[in-house]
């Protein structure tokens, strides 16, 4: 017992003392946590007062950024970036700051968060602005930009004058007024912005360009602005660097050569020189082309035409006349070209093209004439146009079922044994050894194995030869000097850049003529300083380095630039030169990469299509140029259906930006029309018949109306075209130092010719392009430029005859009215044949390339899409009926229905039953008024599925159009079938009888549309028109009515009653009156009346002769205006 005490005692101790422990604890823990709130509150205090300055930024910030927003001006980025950058490191530090959960700080929580936000999202909050902004200034500029020249600009156009971004660029379209927009930016810039004149830097790019536009900006809009070529810009920033007019370099094109051919002269005194040019004369001056390149046999010859593979062998011999004529080998590959002159180099006799000398001639074949024949050795030597593994090019033709690569080694097998079989001596060389680079050497160490000696001209024996017999070839190396020199010069290039990418390449034509180019470089420049001139190239470097130098500072706020899309590099350098020095200068350039065509003269479109990046750079850290890109798209010159043909035509390239012309014109004609004629002789002796054609259509179209028309060559030589033609003879103008061409038989005509790249910018009401051809000197050209020229050439738009085709678009685009185009039967431009194929370009993107889009092409097994960068990419993709039906829908909805009806008409050949199809192309052609082709489809879509009921609604209409009354109430009495009173078919019924002079009938659909709407005022108006009509025939005549129709007793009486006739009719005195008591009766009906549950009828009865009421339901057998008043009675 004592026991169980002493532990009770223990357990109630222990109990005790952890209770007072476990009291302790939490007396503790409430202590920590206390302390720890108290902590806490004390740091927020502390981060909340430090917070008070922030607060303060803050509020600043607001009140800053109000005044900002509501600045009267576009805010552009550079705008945008000094205001953020104020506030820079407050952001930066807030958003490390831990704030959100401060107590009592809910107020300064919400204006932190607005900041972070408003900071974090400060280019959409000014993009927003903007536009509200540009909305608002519209309205205020309205009546500034509504005389512009005495002209308004378009919504587009004012839309690119009044947006203010540090970058600008307008992509405009051919005859979208480029000119008027810009100086209706000049208009906003000084009379609304208030910026001086001198602030601005207006650039075009050629003196006649700018002194039209100086012409229109200082006489026409009174605003002294100068307007300077890029040259003439460089040569003021150098005047004024330097305190001193340069002079200029002012040789004419030939004196240029004659310099250039004495630096030639002084250089070839240098042994090491003159041997690398005569090497280069001898085996460089014509580009090699892999004879495995070419595409094609037709390719391949074109080549050898515009390279004239000549070598430098002069064959002499007699005409049948007995005249003595002289000329050039020629050789029928490049590489016969190098082996020739190799050998005639070496002093080896040769023969090309001799015949073998054993008979091998047979019925089947001619005699075998070997490549080269060396006779003082009897050697012979066969060059075979094949690679290591014995492959011949791909455009090779086969025979008889064998392949190209076996006829070919076939022929090479035949011909050795032929050697071998007769014991003469063959040497082969091989296209693989000239890829390689060993052509020559391996024919030298094969020749020597024979025994043949070696005895090569000096340097001066064969300069001395060239000069003589084929002076030429000095003349066109110095012209590609004379061409790379310009360019080189225009892109400030260096030899070092050049030679480490030639190296790079492995290119030794390149490494070779860049050997020769440099000294001709440095005699070029030593004359100019000698005669202290500077070129034009160096009017622009030289004054892109003196801003780059700080030593011209630039006054300019504005830079506008006109024809951007023929851009160069030098030039982007300068212009580049002056937005590094003052960031804060606004660029404004206006331009149509589609017209982009000078290439050739070193423009650089990749400046133009990569304009955000080219100019997004700066000179002060962390700012980025901002980009607005503006499209004007409105074409004042010609229509809708031009637009549709030439943007198709000029969007097969993808690298050129999609933009979407419209014109006020709209036409249904072909804009186009191709004249053939033929040619297989190639000498263009027929070309004006096609020409007489032309002209014979536009008079016959024109009359005697004045009008223009563009004669345009691709080459000034066709111009020979119009001496030939029987129509035109030409007459001197003075004025404009030109030929003015006269029609014989009409002297309205005002007939100009000029070459494509001179009539930029003009226009007239019709084109006759002369040259729609394919070959060397075709449209497109395919004479290639040096590859040479490469090194220094935009390589930005690589699509095949990318410049060629941006050529022909600004040759079609000149047309006001029509574009004729001269083509031959036989060798037609791959660009005429394109256009006559009309293959669509869409906005589908390609499956496979990153540029693409897919052209929509037909084939032996119906429509499918094909991939428009179809020189690389080979995707293909079948089109399905669902693809045309969607593209034909999205046409229609856009009201082009021309374009839909193709489209549907397509899906039909692919799934021809298709019910809806049928019925959506009748509402095309309808809409379209092609009325008969819609009645014809919307016929067959009920055939095809006759629960349509629009089908017979819409057939209606077109039967309506075409004055197809009876057929058109047929269709809507179908439709009302089915849905009574729907689209207002009541009226058309009633519209239909009216045509028909069925005017009762006409009224009774009348009165039922107005149970529908009581108010239709084109409803009232028909039944007033309808009672009109009406009344002039029924006061003519009787009208009966025999129906017991209480509806139509009821507008016989109402017709008595409006016109104030009498109306003739049985009566029944009871309702039951079979046998009962019936009366006849003439009245003069006044009014309705309805008598407890009927209606009935008020009129002057002529029997009782008083006013009698008369219940119409026992009415029968009743005459309008009858010839007699008559009555009777039973009682």
């Amino acid at each position: 017992m004592i026991g169980y005490i002493v532990v009770g005692s223990i357990a109630l101790t222990a109990i005790s003392v952890s209770a007072y422990t476990n009291a302790k604890k939490k007396k503790r823990l409430e202590e920590e946590v206390r302390q720890r709130r108290i902590e806490y509150l004390l740091k927020c205090e502390k981060l909340k007062k430090s917070l008070q300055k922030q607060i303060v930024k803050i509020k600043q910030f607001n009140l800053d950024f109000n005044k900002f927003r509501n600045k009267r001006k576009y805010l552009s980025n550079y705008d945008a970036f000094n205001f953020k950058s104020n506030y820079t490191t407050l952001f930066n530090k807030l958003k490390i700051t831990d704030y959100k959960d401060l107590p009592d700080f809910q107020e300064e929580i919400r204006l932190i968060d607005t900041f972070i936000s408003e900071y974090s999202n400060f280019e959409d909050l000014i993009k927003i602005r903007n536009d509200i902004f540009v909305t608002k200034e519209l309205e205020k500029v309205d009546d500034l930009l509504s005389d512009v020249e005495s002209k308004s600009l378009d919504a587009q156009q004012r839309n690119a004058v009044v947006a203010n971004e540090d970058n600008n660029l307008i992509i405009a379209g051919a005859g979208s007024g480029k000119t008027l927009t810009i100086a209706g930016k000049v208009q906003y810039l000084t009379k609304r912005l208030r910026v001086n004149p001198k602030e601005i830097l207006l650039i075009s790019f050629t003196r006649k360009s700018a002194d039209e536009m100086a012409e229109r900006i200082q006489n026409k809009m009174d605003i002294s602005l100068a307007v300077k070529t890029f040259h003439k810009l460089g040569l003021d920033i150098i005047a004024e660097s330097k305190n001193e007019k340069p002079s200029i370099f002012g040789l004419s094109q030939k004196e240029i050569l004659q310099l250039l051919s004495s630096f030639i002269s002084d250089a070839k005194s240098n042994d090491i020189y003159f041997n690398n040019l005569i090497d280069f004369l001898a085996y460089y001056l014509k580009p090699y082309k892999d004879i495995h390149d070419f595409k094609s046999d037709a390719e391949h010859q074109n080549y050898l035409k515009e390279q004239k593979l000549e070598g430098y062998k002069i064959v002499k011999r007699k005409t049948k006349d007995g005249v003595d004529i002289k000329y050039r080998e020629r050789f029928k590959s490049q590489e016969e070209v190098l082996i020739a002159n190799f050998l005639f180099r070496n002093k080896i006799e040769y023969k090309y093209e001799e015949s073998y000398q054993n008979k091998t001639a047979s019925k089947k074949f001619g005699q075998y004439k070997p490549d080269f024949y060396l006779p003082e050795y009897n050697i012979y030597i066969e060059h075979f146009g094949i690679d290591e593994n014995n492959n011949v090019p791909a455009w090779f033709k086969g025979k008889e079922g064998r392949s190209a690569k076996q006829v070919y080694n076939d022929g090479i097998a035949w011909k050795r044994n032929e050697h071998q079989f007769n014991g003469t001596t063959l040497v082969e060389t091989y296209s693989w050894e000239q890829k390689k680079g060993v052509l020559l050497s391996s024919l030298k160490n094969k020749l020597e194995e024979k025994g043949v000696e070696f005895n090569q001209m000096s340097d001066d024996e064969l300069w001395d030869y060239i000069q003589e017999n084929t002076p030429e070839d000095i003349d066109t190396f110095t012209q590609l000097l004379n061409t790379f020199l310009v360019l080189f010069k225009s892109n400030n290039e260096s030899i070092n850049n050049l030679s480490f990418k030639a190296k790079k390449e492995d290119n030794q034509r390149a490494t070779l003529f860049l050997k020769l180019f440099e000294p001709i470089l440095k005699n070029y420049e030593n004359f100019l300083k000698e005669h202290n001139e500077i070129d034009f190239s160096d009017m622009i470097n030289m004054a892109t380095t003196l801003i780059s130098n700080t030593q011209f500072s630039s006054p300019y706020k504005y830079i506008i630039i006109d024809e951007f899309q023929d851009i160069s590099q030098s030039r982007y350098h300068l212009i580049k030169a002056l937005l590094d020095q003052k960031p804060n200068t606004k660029l404004f350039c206006v331009g149509d990469d589609w017209q982009s065509i000078y290439r050739f003269a070193g423009s650089d479109i990749g400046v133009f299509t990569g304009f955000s990046e080219y100019f997004e750079t700066s000179t002060i850290p962390g700012f980025t140029r901002k980009t607005n890109k503006s499209y004007i798209e409105h074409t004042y010159r010609f229509d809708n259906k031009l637009i549709d043909l030439s943007s198709n035509f000029i969007l097969k390239n993808p690298n050129q930006i999609e933009k979407s012309l419209k014109s006020n014109k709209q036409s249904k004609l072909n804009p186009l029309t191709i004249h053939k004629y033929n040619d297989a002789e190639r000498n263009g002796n027929e070309a004006h018949k096609a020409l007489n054609k032309a002209l014979d259509e536009i008079v016959k179209k024109e009359n005697n109306n004045d009008v223009s028309i563009l004669l345009l060559g691709r080459y000034d030589f066709e111009r020979r075209i119009i001496d030939d033609s029987r129509h035109l003879s030409k007459q001197y103008n003075k004025l404009h130092n030109r030929y003015d061409f006269i029609y014989k038989e009409n002297h309205y005509l005002q007939i100009n010719f000029l070459t494509v790249h001179s009539s930029k910018g003009l226009e007239a009401d019709y084109i006759i392009i002369l040259n729609g051809n394919s070959g060397t000197y075709g449209f497109p050209s395919e004479i290639s430029d040096d590859p040479l020229l490469n090194f220094l050439l935009s390589k930005a738009d690589q699509f095949p005859n990318g410049e060629e085709r941006r050529l022909f678009y600004v040759a079609m685009t000149r047309a006001k009215k029509h574009v004729h185009i001269l083509s031959s039967y036989e060798y037609p431009s791959k660009f005429v044949t394109e256009i006559e194929a009309n293959e669509p370009i869409t906005s589908l993107k390609c499956g496979w390339c990153d540029n693409g889009k897919l052209i929509e092409r037909k084939g032996p097994y119906g429509y499918f899409y094909a991939c428009n960068n179809f020189h690389y990419c080979n995707y293909t993709k079948k089109i399905e009926a669902d693809d045309l039906i969607k593209v034909a829908d999205e046409l229609s909805d856009k009201k082009e229905f021309d374009n839909a009806i193709k489209y549907y008409l397509k899906s039909l050949e692919v799934e021809s039953d298709n019910s809806k199809v049928q019925y959506n192309l009748a509402r095309a052609y309808e809409q379209n008024n092609q009325l008969y082709e819609a009645i014809n489809y919307y016929s067959k879509s009920i055939e095809s599925d006759n629960t349509n009921i629009y089908a017979y609604y819409w057939r209606g209409s077109a039967y309506f159009d075409i004055k197809n009354y009876e057929a058109a109430f047929n269709d809507w009495i179908k439709f009302n079938e089915f849905n009574p009173g729907s689209n207002n078919v009541y009226y058309w019924i009633a519209k239909a009888k009216y045509y028909q002079g069925k005017y009762d009938i006409a009224i009774k659909y009348l009165n039922k549309n107005l149970e529908l709407d009581s108010e239709d005022a084109d409803t009232k108006q028909l039944k007033q028109n309808c009672l009109d009509k009406y009344k002039e025939v029924i006061q003519q005549k009787e009208t009966y009515l025999n129906t017991n129709n209480l509806g139509d007793i009821k507008n016989i009486l109402q017709l008595g009653i409006s016109y104030n006739l009498n109306v003739k009719f049985n009566y029944h005195k009871s309702i039951q009156f079979d046998g009962g008591v019936q009366s006849l009766r003439t009245i003069k009906p006044s009014e309705f009346k309805t008598v407890g549950n009927s209606l009935c009828i008020v009129g002057y009865c002529y029997m009782r002769k008083e006013d009698r009421t008369f219940n119409i339901e026992r009415m029968s057998k009743l005459v309008l205006n009858p010839n007699k008043i008559e009555f009777w009675s039973e009682d």
